[in-house]
């Protein structure tokens, strides 16, 4: 089972109160869990669940927090080493990057697209599989790992449709035209 079939019964063991279930949304980068004002059946099964921490409750919802039996903070990319040690990254929305200090894999809670790339003190590293089809490479040595999503073929079609769209506004200017003469007497 991969992909968003692991979430959908993650959540559901969620709802269900099952232990563990915490960790399987943690493994996609979850960390918070909000149930949507007068979802009242939700929250309270969500309350019994012993994998959240509740945050508090707001017009938008409430919200819980998603904890890890292992202690280790949810976040979008981490290092695994083989010795179990995990070293979680700074991430922003489409790169990340920190200092690790053994060998291991970096895993990045996002389904598996060619557009991630990853490298290890500037040298790139080998895609390795995840089980759960997630993005994942092999760290062969300790050093600074910096992660990135570059998608070149979407930011071309998005500066070629700015261009379309400038040169249509550019025709819908209206012009004088000089079709006839005027005639003086």
């Amino acid at each position: 089972m991969v992909g968003a079939d692991v979430l959908a019964e993650a959540t559901a063991d969620l709802l269900g109160a099952v232990a563990g279930a915490g960790d399987a949304l943690a493994e996609w980068g979850i960390g918070v869990v909000v149930a949507e004002p007068g979802a009242d059946t939700v929250a309270d099964s969500l309350a019994q669940a012993p994998d959240l921490t509740l945050l508090g409750s707001s017009d938008r919802g409430t919200s819980w927090r998603v904890n890890r039996t292992e202690g280790v903070p949810v976040s979008r990319a981490w290092v695994e080493t083989d010795e179990g040690d995990v070293t979680v990254l700074d991430m922003g929305r489409s790169a990340g990057r920190g200092d690790v200090t053994a060998a291991g894999t970096l895993v990045v809670a996002a389904a598996e697209d060619a557009a991630w790339t990853a490298t290890l003190d500037g040298v790139a590293l080998e895609r390795v599989e995840d089980p759960l089809g997630r993005v994942a490479f092999a760290v062969p040595a300790d050093g600074r790992v910096a992660v990135a999503f570059d998608d070149t073929s979407h930011r071309l079609w998005w500066w070629l449709g700015a261009a379309a769209l400038a040169w249509a506004a550019l025709g819908a200017i209206p012009l004088r035209t000089r079709t006839f003469k005027e005639v003086r007497v």
